[in-house]
């Protein structure tokens, strides 16, 4: 597996070679542990300290999926922190999956750990809205 990183500020772009040993249009998921390194990596060029990074599921490899993952505080980390990992690209012919992190400060409104495989949706109409 190879992988190549592009640190920024609050944005982490990165092209992870994952083999090709399964069938060209499947492709499997970035491993949470590989996010995990990835995310600590990050957060340590960024303040000099690595993190310890919890993710809760592998970030599937569909365009649009992502992972919130957990940054846990320490004397280093002193405000809780979530990274982001959303799926930008993905070639079936070559393993290439594509993803930017984003790390931020975590607030009351941010959920915990979630992983989602599909691009947020409305919900669904209630009666007043339906015209009932």
């Amino acid at each position: 597996m190879r992988s190549t990183a592009r640190p920024a500020t609050t944005l982490l772009a990165l092209a992870l070679l994952t083999g090709c040993a399964q069938a060209e249009t499947e492709v499997p998921p970035v491993a949470a542990a590989r996010l995990e390194q990835e995310i600590s990596t990050q957060v340590e060029q960024e303040v000099g300290v690595a993190a310890d990074v919890s993710c809760p599921a592998d970030l599937p490899s569909e365009v649009g999926a992502s992972v919130t993952c957990t940054i846990a505080t320490s004397d280093e980390v002193t405000q809780p922190l979530v990274a982001v990992a959303t799926v930008t690209a993905v070639d079936r012919d070559t393993g290439e999956v594509e993803f930017d992190i984003v790390v931020d400060v975590a607030d009351a409104a941010t959920p915990g750990p979630a992983v989602t495989d599909e691009p947020p949706t409305s919900p669904p109409p209630t009666e007043e809205s339906a015209g009932g």
